[in-house]
C-alpha cells in the first residue's frame, strides 16, 4: 500500500477552523422534523414521517439526546444501518428483472440525523470558504 499517492493537503485554515464535533440542538431537530416529507414510506423502524411530524414537540429533546450521544460515542443504532429494499419498475416488460431499480427504505430517524449532520457540515464548509466556487453538486442555488 506504500505506492498509493497521498492527496495534497487542501485545508489551509488554523486549528480553530477545524470542525471537531457537532452539537445538535433542539432547534436543529425541530427544523429537520419540520422539513420531512410526510408522504414518504416508513423504513425498517416502521416510523411514519407523518407520525414523527405530528409528535415532533414531544420527541425533540429525546432525539437531541440520542443524536448527541451517537456523535460522542461514534456509534449509531443498529436499526439505522438496516433497510427494506424494494424493486421499482422503471420501463419495459414487468417480467424482466433488469427493468427494475432498487430503492432502500431506511429509518426515518436516521434520515433526520443525516439531514442535520449534512446541514452543519455544509454550513461549516461554506462559512470558512472551504468549498470551491466551482462545486455545484449538492449545494443550494447552484
Amino acid at each position: 500500500m506504500d505506492s498509493i499517492e497521498q492527496p495534497p493537503l487542501v485545508f489551509h485554515g488554523s486549528e480553530k477552523d477545524k470542525l471537531k464535533t457537532i452539537s445538535i440542538t433542539a432547534e436543529n431537530v425541530k427544523k429537520a422534523l419540520g422539513k420531512m416529507r410526510i408522504d414518504k414510506a416508513p423504513g425498517v423502524d416502521d416510523m411514519s414521517p407523518r407520525l414523527l411530524v405530528k409528535i415532533a414537540d414531544c420527541i425533540v429533546e429525546p432525539l437531541c439526546n440520542i443524536y448527541n450521544n451517537s456523535i460522542l460515542d461514534g456509534i449509531v443504532p443498529q436499526d439505522w444501518k438496516r433497510a427494506n429494499v424494494c424493486p421499482v419498475h422503471t420501463k419495459g416488460s414487468r417480467i424482466v428483472a433488469g427493468n427494475y431499480r432498487p430503492i432502500s427504505l431506511t429509518s426515518q430517524l436516521c434520515k433526520v440525523f443525516e439531514f442535520i449532520m449534512r446541514e452543519e457540515l455544509i454550513s461549516h464548509l461554506e462559512n470558512l470558504h472551504l468549498i470551491y466556487e466551482s462545486q455545484h453538486g449538492f449545494r443550494r442555488g447552484r
